[in-house]
């Protein structure tokens, strides 16, 4: 009896050495999830990318107003992927915000001790005549 015939359920499939299990299989298991993605109107990776990149060269302003105000966007998952673009060009912006306030914050820190230093040798060489 062959090992992939011993069960349906796949758990002595997977207790199997990987020997076993060629990169037939492997070819196998990606053909299946592409045309399980075709079947389910899923983009397909490298198509997703010229989305993104499409994206990328309008704009967030305009994606959003193609988004939202315009005609839409068709297929529908392209319609997904750009909004989970935007939502991911949305979280960048806020990381980057962030890192500036605190760049700016240990800035004014730094400028408020100078002042202090410097009034502290200002008053040192005034009294210390």
């Amino acid at each position: 009896m062959l090992p992939a015939e011993a069960s349906n359920s796949g758990a002595l499939l997977l207790a199997l050495p990987q020997k076993v299990f060629g990169p037939c299989r492997v070819g196998v298991f990606a053909d299946s999830v592409i045309q399980r993605r075709r079947k389910l109107g899923w983009p397909m990776p490298n198509e997703e990318e010229g989305w993104i990149a499409e994206f990328e060269a309008a704009g967030e302003d305009e994606v959003r107003i193609r988004l939202y105000r315009g005609s839409g966007m068709h297929p529908e998952a392209k319609f997904h992927t750009a909004v989970r673009w935007l939502r991911e060009q949305a979280r960048a912006r806020k990381l980057r915000e962030e890192e500036i306030r605190r760049h700016v914050w240990w800035t004014l820190c730094a400028a408020v001790v100078s002042v202090i230093v410097g009034v502290v040798v200002l008053a040192a060489t005034w009294f210390g005549r």
